[in-house]
């Protein structure tokens, strides 16, 4: 491919990010086939001289392995895959990358140095002098997290089982203390709620940074369903739950043998649609929401058995309408009791 036409800056609505239109430009001429490529970007005419301006000056692309969590969770791969087995063969994997090109070559105190705090972690063990992944490692591997991130849930969960300080605020804590959540930062609007969560977790003797209790307030708002913080804030720890509690249910069955599946599907529906634990039974139907379940249980419809035997208060809180679609898409379900 000697030439690449760019058709625009925008995506949608969204414009591109500057470093996308670089990695485009670079599909242009290919080594061993053209001495050179041309690239074309058509802009639009009205604000031609800014997108001009923009177009070049793109910042420099750097390796994402330059991040230790980053380069941690791409070694953690390539153990699992059998690419690096041992001290020299992650040298020699990791220098053939980007981040050894652009000058941060990596030499064997370091690899030891790197390996050894994986091994630490409980991640990576060694075998006959040989470097192999553990389940816990497994998890980070075939969810995509950072092993640091899936290790830490490990030790925090372990941590208030085994001290049986099982409360929102316990739970919020080991949910939001990873390193993943390190650099993330609240607002003015938010610290009175930040500090008052660290606190709370003081008191548990449970230590969490500003960042990470950012987090941990935020779930814990989820939990106890509170509206101290806005929807908007809350949806940030909601889009990825699905793989937040496959990974620790998978932590769970693989590694740790806590036995606590059910008290993770409950807890994902707590944290999804806002609710208590006895509210979550509910939350199982097709078809309805936590803002519903909490009018039904105000009504004294608690369980699945209660939307049966009490269908016409159920009609009276629903509606008609829905309640008729619920049934019918929760037929089987609701059969069962």
């Amino acid at each position: 491919m000697r030439n690449v036409i760019i058709v625009g800056v925008h995506r949608g609505i969204q414009e591109i990010e500057p470093l996308d239109v670089k990695q485009e430009i670079g599909r242009a001429g290919r080594v061993g086939l053209d001495e050179r490529g041309d690239a074309y970007i058509l802009l639009p005419r009205t604000k031609f001289t800014r997108y001009k301006n923009w177009c070049q000056n793109i910042p420099p692309i750097t390796s994402s392995m330059n991040d230790k969590d980053i380069l941690a969770f791409h070694i953690i791969s390539e153990i699992s895959e059998g690419e690096i087995y041992d001290v020299p063969s992650l040298m020699q994997w990791y220098n053939r990358s980007l981040a050894a090109f652009q000058n941060n070559f990596l030499d064997r105190v370091d690899a030891e140095a790197l390996l050894s705090k994986l091994e630490k972690i409980k991640v990576i063990e060694k075998i006959e002098n040989i470097y192999k992944p553990t389940k816990l490692g497994r998890v980070a591997a075939y969810l995509y997290y950072s092993p640091y991130s899936i290790s830490s849930w490990y030790f925090n969960f372990n941590k208030i089982f085994t001290e049986k300080k099982i409360d929102d605020y316990s739970i919020s804590w080991a949910l939001s203390n990873i390193p993943d959540n390190c650099n993330v930062f609240a607002g003015k609007d938010m610290q009175d709620i930040v500090k008052e969560f660290v606190s709370c977790c003081r008191n548990r003797n449970l230590i969490i940074n500003d960042s990470c209790a950012f987090v941990g307030a935020i779930i814990y708002s989820c939990l106890s369903y509170c509206d101290d913080i806005g929807d908007h804030i809350k949806k940030k720890v909601k889009m990825d739950s699905e793989r937040m509690f496959t990974a620790l249910d998978m932590i769970d069955t693989m590694y740790s043998h806590w036995n606590k599946q059910v008290f993770w599907k409950k807890l994902q529906l707590r944290l999804e649609y806002e609710v208590t634990d006895e509210q979550t039974e509910l939350c199982m139907l097709k078809g309805i929401g936590g803002s519903r379940v909490r009018k039904l249980f105000d009504e004294g419809i608690r369980t699945l058995n209660d939307f049966v035997v009490k269908s016409s208060l159920v009609k009276d809180v629903l509606g008609e309408f829905l309640y008729n679609k619920i049934i019918i898409d929760n037929k089987k379900k609701l059969e069962r009791c």
